[in-house]
């Protein structure tokens, strides 16, 4: 009876671990991609020292079965965002310069969620637990399914007077939730690292006249 309970729980492990190692292809994270993010506090995990960092995953020590341990740092953060410039014109001239811009804009109001390399080179089933878990925790309304985008077509006419610059770029609003997480199994830390969730609320085209 005893060594077949040790050979189901061999094979328990065995199918267990198998799932975990899963690969695993990163999710799109368009805010990465942001020429600048301003929040109202708190920093986006890339800027976090090494002892900032430190002090968050020693908060996720402990005796722990299977669970997937998430400390917040930052929850619900509202922040603004520069996107990409959509147009930028130059005039040198001693008279003014008047355009008609057409342009597109597309926003996805999803939520985009990063973790760090250690917590993505787990395995597919492990990392899926890891959004879920954290979410909730955080009180973040993730889901890949319900993301919506919107194609909006907009013109505008720009006058650009002597002796300056014009920029027209995207820019709008966001929420920053992020902190660390550990994944334990069987009372050992396998998986611990960082994760961040950046929910798009609004996008905008904004205009910009600077001299030269």
């Amino acid at each position: 009876m005893k060594k077949r309970l040790i050979i189901l729980f061999l094979i328990f492990g065995a199918l267990f671990f198998s799932s975990c190692i899963n690969t695993h292809a990163a999710e799109s994270s368009d805010y990465l991609s942001y020429s600048e993010i301003m929040l109202s506090s708190g920093k986006l995990i890339r800027y976090y020292t090494k002892e900032e960092y430190l002090e968050l995953v020693r908060k996720t020590e402990g005796g722990y079965w299977m669970d997937v341990v998430v400390v917040i740092d930052n929850k619900a953060v509202d922040g603004s965002y520069i996107s990409n410039t959509l147009y930028s014109v130059e005039n040198t001239s001693k008279t003014a310069i008047e355009y008609n811009l057409e342009y597109s804009i597309e926003t996805n109001n999803k939520v985009s969620f990063q973790t760090s390399e250690s917590l993505s080179a787990s395995g597919g089933s492990t990392i899926k637990k890891v959004k879920v878990e954290c979410a909730a925790k955080a009180s973040v309304d993730y889901s890949t399914t319900t993301s919506t985008s919107v194609k909006e077509k907009r013109t505008m006419k720009l006058t650009v007077e002597p002796n300056s610059r014009l920029i027209v770029y995207l820019t709008g609003e966001i929420t920053l939730t992020n902190g660390v997480c550990a994944v334990y199994y069987w009372w050992n830390r396998w998986y611990v690292g960082a994760f961040e969730f950046v929910t798009l609320k609004s996008q905008f085209s904004k205009m910009e006249k600077r001299s030269i």
